[in-house]
This record gives structure tokens, sequence and C-alpha cells, in this order.
């Protein structure tokens, strides 16, 4: 039996922007960093109360979300304490989309929408905005006039809702949008012609979410709010839901110099079969979750000479406890497959061909220990690679 024990270091891959298509990823959380994000909170000493963390999805592991934790009154325990975040986006300067996914708890006060502001640090500076208050019905921002409610406005807890911003930087209008629960069935305008809060003609190009807990004498959030797929169409109008028409931004350039601490990776090559004769490699995640592609090359060897490499490697993932967290026997079967090739390629490893039986696994894993075991899917015996890239 074969066993290697590895500490993942931290890695770290650059983005930069590529030619704009339709909708441009602003950020998915599916990368596990923070990095891009602007943290702010009313007391910036408090640097433990509310904040921001990358969780995994409960509904599919291999992607992440933000949420969003508004923190307890501030300064000397009744004061009201405000957190927010500010992620960039491209310019609009005419009309162009935001779109963003929002959850929230029972309780929450929290306001989302767009801004023109580097670096935004209050209500006034929201052009177009959305928002939850206790009671949970959506409201929306026009101009000084506050904030009237969604007609039929409801919204459920823990429920996904999708929303959309038309912005108008021209005429400093937007319209609004809002599909999700069972309140919103299908897509519904909520807002037409809502003047921007904030006035100007600077493009928007800040997504800005913020919460407030109020004070001790007008309590306000005490639950977490959930943020995902935020994504931007800077051309024009854009009513669609996000999917694969989707441009992710390029990793960009991997570093290949010794030691320039921006990409870590551990491989080890064997002859295996199955059970005991199996590979397997521990890892540990010790300080917080992140995305991890995991990969099992057997036919991709054949390619470089390798006599009685592995025809149908399968690799699976177990915790501490050891649970099954996913296998895999074919990387292409995985519904994250273009997502797999990209961050393989941005990360200097050889491509799986189209069709081959190679394994590889793309998850977002909790801090902790773990397994893969690299098998074979036909009981027979050859030499395969296994590969664990950590990326932030």
């Amino acid at each position: 039996m074969k066993k290697i024990n590895i500490a993942l270091v931290a890695a770290a891959l650059l983005t930069a922007p590529i030619a704009q298509a339709a909708w441009e990823s602003v950020n998915n959380f599916d990368s596990g960093s923070t990095a891009g994000i602007t943290l702010t909170r009313t007391f910036p000493e408090e640097t433990t109360n509310g904040g921001i963390s990358i969780i995994a999805d409960p509904n599919d592991a291999s992607k992440g979300i933000l949420e969003m934790d508004p923190g307890i009154f501030g300064g000397d325990g009744t004061q009201t304490f405000n957190v927010w975040i500010s992620i960039p986006f491209s310019d609009i300067a005419a009309t162009g989309t935001l779109y963003a996914k929002m959850k929230r708890g029972e309780l929450v006060d929290v306001v989302w929408g767009t801004s023109p502001t580097a670096e935004p640090a209050s209500y006034g500076d929201y052009s177009s905005a959305l928002r939850w208050e206790l009671d949970g019905i959506f409201d929306y921002r026009a101009g000084s006039d506050g904030y009237p409610e969604v007609t039929n406005g409801s919204s459920t807890a823990d429920t996904w809702y999708e929303t959309w911003f038309v912005l108008n930087s021209t005429s400093q209008t937007y319209d609004a949008y809002i599909k999700g629960g069972t309140e919103f069935p299908t897509q519904t305008k909520v807002a037409t012609g809502a003047s921007f809060r904030k006035q100007g003609t600077d493009p928007q190009n800040r997504f800005y979410v913020r919460m407030s807990t109020g004070d001790i004498t007008n309590p306000k959030s005490v639950d977490k709010v959930w943020l995902d797929d935020v994504t931007v169409d800077a051309s024009g109008e854009n009513l669609t839901t996000p999917g694969t028409d989707i441009v992710v931004p390029d990793p960009g350039v991997v570093p290949t110099q010794n030691g320039s601490g921006e990409l870590s990776n551990i491989s080890t090559r064997g002859a295996v079969s199955s059970g005991e004769n199996a590979m397997f490699v521990g890892f540990v995640l010790p300080d917080d979750s992140r995305r991890v592609l995991i990969r099992g090359g057997g036919p991709i060897l054949g390619g470089f000479g390798v006599n009685g490499f592995l025809a149908n490697p399968v690799i699976t993932v177990r915790n501490s406890s050891n649970e099954v967290v996913a296998t895999n026997t074919n990387w292409e079967d995985n519904s994250n497959s273009a997502s797999i090739a990209l961050t393989a390629a941005s990360v200097g490893a050889q491509p799986f061909t189209t069709g081959s039986a190679d394994s590889a696994l793309m998850l977002f894993l909790a801090k902790g220990a773990y397994t893969v075991e690299v098998s074979s899917g036909d009981t027979t015996t050859g030499v395969v690679l296994a590969e664990i890239y950590r990326i932030p």
C-alpha cells in the first residue's frame, strides 16, 4: 500500500481581464479568495465584528458563495454598526446590466446595488439599489424620494433571488427586476426609470452591499445574507440569467520561477491497481476553505511515452471521518469540466484530451484533513500520476 502525507502550501492565481462578451463574471466566489473585495466597517478597529467569508455552496460543493455577517452593536456596545463591501466591475458609461443572486436570513437590514464611487462609504454613494429590512419586503431606491416598497414584494428567508439592475448612466436612471421564490416565479420588473440616488454621469463600476445592526434602541440586522454570481454586461440591457455564456476572467500568467510564491502543487507517480494496491495521498487545508483541483492522469501519460499507463483511473476524496466527499472516473463527466480545463491550464498542468478517461475533480473544501484514493476502474494495474493543486 502506498501512502503519501502532504501539507499543501498557499498558492495564488493572478487575474487579468479578457475581451468582454455579453455576460462577464465579476465574482462567482468559486475561487475561495476574497481578493478584489473591499471590506469596511463603521469601527475599523473592531476587526472581528461582522465581516465576510466564502463558504461552500450547500447545493454544489465545487462552488463557493459569499457569506456576509452584520456583526453586533459597535462602539460601547450600543451604537449602530455597519459592515459593507464593494467589488469593481467594468465601466457602464451608457447602458448596461448588473446581475446578482441574493439570499437572506430571517432578520436582516441590507442594501445592494451599484455605485460610481471607487470606495463607497455611505448610503449616499448608491446610485441603484434594492433593500431588505426586517419585514423581508423588497424596496427599491427612487432618487431623493427614499425607498418605495415593491408591489407584492414579500420574500422568503433562505431562498435565492435573482436581481437585475439595468443602468442608464446617461439619464441617471435604472430599471430593476427580480426572480425567485414563490413570490416571483418569473422575472418581474419592480422599478421603472427610477432615479439614481447619487446623481452624476460617472460610469457605474462598483457592486456595493451594506448591512446595518441598527443601535440598541432600534435594532436591525441579526442574521446573515449570502451573495453569488455577480455578473455584468457593460454593453446594454441583458435580462437573461447568466449561464454558459459567461466570460470568466483569465487566471493570467503562471509564474515559472521557483520560489515565486505564486503557485504550489504536489504530484506523485506510481503503479496502482485497486483495493490495497490503490494509491493514497493525504493532504491538509489548515486555515480556511479552499478550492482544490485533484487529477488522476493515466491515458495522458501515454502521450509522454510511458508504457503500461492505467487506462481507467478513478479518484475518490474522503474527509477525516472517512466519508466520501466526491469521486470521478472520467473528467468530462463533471458538470464543471470547462472550469476544470481552464484552471488546469492556468496552473500549468498538461491538458487532458477530449474524450480521455483521465479523472479530475475541482472541489470547494472546508479546512481539514483529506485523503485522495487513486485506483483502477477495471482492476487492471498501470502507472498513474496523482496531482493536487490548492487554488486560493
